[in-house]
């Protein structure tokens, strides 16, 4: 699609949730538009502002390349959170770039060469942390990044919106503000980012496992929906594993239209030969299969599906965030070359002869557990010990192997850029549903839990996500809780 003015040119995958307010100011600056579509809005917006204020002030899930006919001049950009993916590399005087690799494949100068590097990255973190891609030569770019590429090849990266410089910046001058505050304060943040995804032209739904974050999602896409929601989920029939009777309650709660489908061992067998055909990469996330088979269940009544990714991330939700806090604060005290010492000392035994050592206590895989100790006393830095943590062996960096770090506030903010948001955005939507939204990523910079005081995060027990009582706004406008169904598994930090 053309700029009004004829100087632009943009292909572009993805949706704005400001277009209105950005259409309306593109108005007052005199655009006239043809049409309704908010890709109308985006090459006009890149037109008057330039690309990257017009990145900053579009917020959506995007990746878009723009063609300068004046300047002869591409740019590609990719949303703040990097929920749409973005690939691109050169080959020689030969530019690709498209939303998937397997496209780019179709061209008959593609170099279909494993990265050896991404591969490493992949088994330390179960996933290809950007800007690397499985294939050499070809890149993922970046959350909140733009690269342009000159008309005699030369290519130039840069930062629009760097969500690790707003959680330091936030913690740096956290909101003064009291439970009830911080109460209000976060749910007016969340309402008003699931309001925005609930605009559609296509049937929406939610996916719903009756934990904290989809539960909150909810809550408060039915607050603002005059119908029952259509939510979605799945069960299985280890019931260890189950929790369909958390969402179940939730639903009932909230009175959405809820569907259940409950899933048999054969059932996640026969899903496993699909899985290399939704994704891009080689991608290891245990929640692949189950997110698919419920993606493909709902499927059938909805096209888009909102989902509570990104949670976790910004408001430090999975037990690793405060595993490396407890032990940046122990092992700190430590001298460097003492952790060192013990580290070779717990790797001077084998992990076998550890489980035999160790078998009268009878716990689970000791040796490996303490080979992964002594990988983790070696860190560095704050965010090199994140890494340990997460990883397998030595920490690899966004970029690769062996790229360690000082001290960083909230790991978490930026890895949601790097992996939650996206993780299996691919495997939902690719066949099944159109397109996945995320409200949490929404509004990031606003949500970040390096703004709110600690009483007013959420801390969960036992691993996975905490069973909450469905959130609801009572007739006031405030606030109030239904009963949970395992209300001992969730509690507030005081």
């Amino acid at each position: 699609m053309e700029s009004a003015c004829g100087g632009y040119v943009i292909t572009y995958n993805g949706e704005l949730y400001n277009a209105d307010e950005v259409r309306a100011e593109l108005v007052g600056r005199g655009i006239a538009f043809r049409g309704h579509s908010d890709t109308e809005v985006l090459v006009n917006a890149c037109a008057v502002w330039g690309v990257e204020q017009a990145a900053r002030r579009c917020h959506g899930m995007f990746a878009f390349a723009l063609w300068d006919r004046t300047r002869r001049r591409l740019s590609l950009v990719r949303d703040r959170i990097g929920i749409k993916p973005l690939y691109w590399g050169l080959f020689g005087s030969l530019l690709l770039f498209g939303s998937t690799p397997r496209c780019l494949a179709a061209h008959p100068d593609w170099r279909g060469e494993i990265d050896r590097d991404a591969v490493a990255g992949c088994l330390a973190f179960s996933y290809i942390p950007a800007p690397r891609s499985i294939w050499r030569g070809l890149a993922k770019l970046q959350p909140g990044h733009v690269v342009t590429i000159e008309a005699d090849g030369t290519a130039a990266e840069a930062c629009y919106w760097d969500l690790r410089r707003i959680a330091l910046d936030g913690a740096a001058a956290p909101l003064v503000l009291d439970d009830a505050q911080a109460v209000e304060a976060l749910v007016r943040l969340l309402d008003d980012a699931v309001r925005r995804h609930l605009v559609s032209d296509v049937p929406l739904g939610a996916f719903l496992s009756g934990g904290i974050d989809s539960s909150v999602m909810v809550a408060l896409m039915q607050a603002a929906s005059s119908r029952p929601v259509r939510t979605f989920t799945i069960g299985f029939e280890q019931k260890d594993h189950d929790e369909a009777g958390h969402a179940a309650a939730v639903a009932r709660h909230l009175g959405t239209r809820h569907t259940t489908l409950s899933v048999t061992a054969r059932d996640v067998l026969d899903a496993v030969p699909l899985m290399a055909e939704q994704f891009d990469e080689p991608f290891a996330d245990a929640s692949q299969i189950p997110t698919y088979l419920v993606s493909r269940l709902a499927r059938r009544d909805v096209t888009v599906c909102l989902a509570g990714d990104g949670g976790d991330e910004l408001f430090a939700g999975y037990s690793r965030y405060d595993l490396t806090r407890r032990l940046h604060g122990g092992c700190a005290l430590m001298p460097r070359p003492l952790r060192r010492l013990l580290a070779a000392a717990l790797t001077s035994v084998s992990p076998a002869a550890w489980d035999h050592l160790l078998a009268a206590w009878r716990p689970a895989f000791p040796g490996d557990r303490l080979h992964k100790l002594a990988t983790v006393l070696e860190f560095s830095g704050r965010l090199d010990l994140y890494r340990r943590v997460i990883g397998s062996g030595r920490a690899a960096g966004p970029g690769g192997a062996g790229r360690g770090g000082g001290g960083a506030a909230r790991p978490g903010a930026a890895r949601v850029r790097r992996r939650g948001a996206r993780r299996v955005a691919r495997c939902r939507y690719r066949g099944h549903a159109r397109a996945g939204r995320k409200p949490a990523t929404g509004r990031p910079a606003d949500l970040s839990a390096g703004r709110y005081p600690d009483q007013a995060r959420p801390r969960q027990h036992g691993g996975g996500a905490g069973r909450a009582g469905a959130v609801a706004r009572s007739p006031s406008g405030r606030v109030r809780r239904a009963p949970a169904a395992q209300p001992e598994t969730a509690q507030w930090r005081r």
